[in-house]
């Protein structure tokens, strides 16, 4: 099978699966290039799980503009709210970076995958938050935000 087709159907997956259970496709873009990559031999070994983080981190700059483009024309983007969260979020996108570089890739391997359990264990037994919680204090809610931008520079993951 073309490569060019494999990567059209991890597109297509991520795509239908971020759809239909309202996941972000880096679920399904990070391991299926590390697929990929691992055994198309793209890049070094050691390097792999980091060149596929970067590359879905790469895609999701375009899908990102687009669909906030789109939210914004429907009035669904909360500006206020986006100001209030912006710095912890470039904050923690930074210090994902930093930390990726200083994790090797087999480690990060590891991460993505009990990152994986964990996203899963929570679809099964968790219910939907409460969309009327208030949102915390000011300090937290930069610790939270700080903490997701470095989850999704880590795992090259929406946050």
């Amino acid at each position: 099978m073309s490569i060019y087709i494999l990567y059209v159907l991890i597109g297509f997956f991520a795509g239908i699966i971020s759809g239909l259970l309202g996941i972000g496709g880096g679920i399904i873009v990070v391991p299926g290039l590390a697929f990929i990559f691992l055994h198309q031999g793209i890049g070094p070994p050691n390097l792999v799980m980091h060149m596929a983080i970067g590359s879905s981190l790469a895609i999701m700059v375009a899908t990102t503009f687009a669909t906030v483009r789109a939210y914004h024309q429907f009035g669904w983007v909360l500006w206020p709210l986006y100001k209030r969260m912006i710095l912890g979020i470039v904050i923690g996108s930074i210090f994902g970076v930093i930390l990726a570089d200083l994790i090797q890739s087999e480690l990060l391997f590891i991460i993505f995958g009990l990152f994986l359990i964990a996203i899963s264990c929570t679809m099964l037994f968790l219910r939907k938050p409460d969309a009327n919680i208030s949102l915390p204090r000011p300090m937290l809610l930069n610790l939270t935000t700080t903490a997701i931008g470095t989850q999704a520079s880590l795992l090259g993951v929406g946050g």
